[in-house]
């Protein structure tokens, strides 16, 4: 091996790895920063967001009968009778490893659409549904505050709209933790009773939702609306419980918070 020989390999072991970089991309209404790997397979992001949520489903679809007596429910009974809407909040992070190609510039020299970014994400939501009093005369039914807990994790896909707007849509499955509830009862016939409503219980949980965010380098305002899909909750151990057989559990919200690239 020669000495030219040799002070190329060592050159080539001294040579720093490549390093990180940011790039930054303007429009006509705004400016887009994004930290880029090497090999730009990684885009990294998190957020916070506020929500309130509209509980829907049925707890149960014929009258409910406590004690010999029939609280006559229109429509039966659903979680909207006795929860009102609810308020909550998520915790969330993305990774996008899928990018699509460099732009290319069109025929007459205009930018044509990059198109979307794919990725997984995984959020941690919590939210709450206040206790509604729901009543047939002197009869009564009123449920503690139902906690609802969420892990989800999925796929995510964005696209760059237009000026800086961009677009989000994603798909994800998890687990929801509800938390028990006891509810106070009161017959017909007199008196009053706290029974349990549901019970400790864990279910399968899935959600679609929508967002459309602003950028101004690497901070986002980001607002949207989901649906989601949670199994029923266990009926609690009690008269109450024994008498509701209840369904999937959904909810519509309508979120807003921030999010912040790297």
């Amino acid at each position: 091996m020669n000495v030219a020989g040799a002070i190329l390999i060592l050159g080539a072991a001294l040579q720093s790895p490549p390093s990180w970089s940011a790039t930054a991309e303007s429009t006509g209404n705004g400016a887009r920063i994004e930290l880029q790997s090497p090999t730009e397979d990684f885009w990294i992001s998190v957020g916070a967001f506020g929500r309130i949520s509209w509980p829907l489903g049925a707890l149960e679809d014929r009258d409910v009968i406590l004690s010999g007596n029939t609280i006559l429910i229109p429509d039966h009974l659903r979680y909207g009778d006795l929860f009102d809407v609810g308020t909550g909040f998520s915790l969330e992070a993305s990774l996008m490893i899928f990018r699509p190609p460099p732009q290319r510039l069109g025929a007459y020299g205009q930018a044509l659409p990059r198109g979307p970014y794919a990725g997984f994400y995984v959020a941690l939501q919590s939210d709450s549904y206040e206790g509604d009093r729901i009543s047939d005369g002197s009869a009564f039914i009123e449920p503690d505050d139902l906690d609802v807990a969420t892990v989800l994790f999925g796929l995510k896909v964005t696209t760059d709209v237009d000026a800086g707007v961009w677009g989000e849509v994603r798909l994800g499955v998890g687990v929801v933790r509800y938390e028990a509830v006891n509810a106070r009862v009161s017959l017909i016939g007199g008196g009053v009773e706290s029974q349990e409503l549901f019970e400790d219980s864990q279910e399968i949980a899935a959600e679609f939702r929508f967002r459309f965010s602003a950028r101004l380098g690497p901070l986002g305002l980001v607002g949207g609306m989901g649906l989601r899909l949670m199994g029923s909750p266990e009926e609690g151990d009690s008269s109450l419980g024994d008498a509701i057989d209840p369904e999937a559990f959904w909810s519509y919200d309508v979120d807003l918070g921030v999010e912040l690239g790297f």
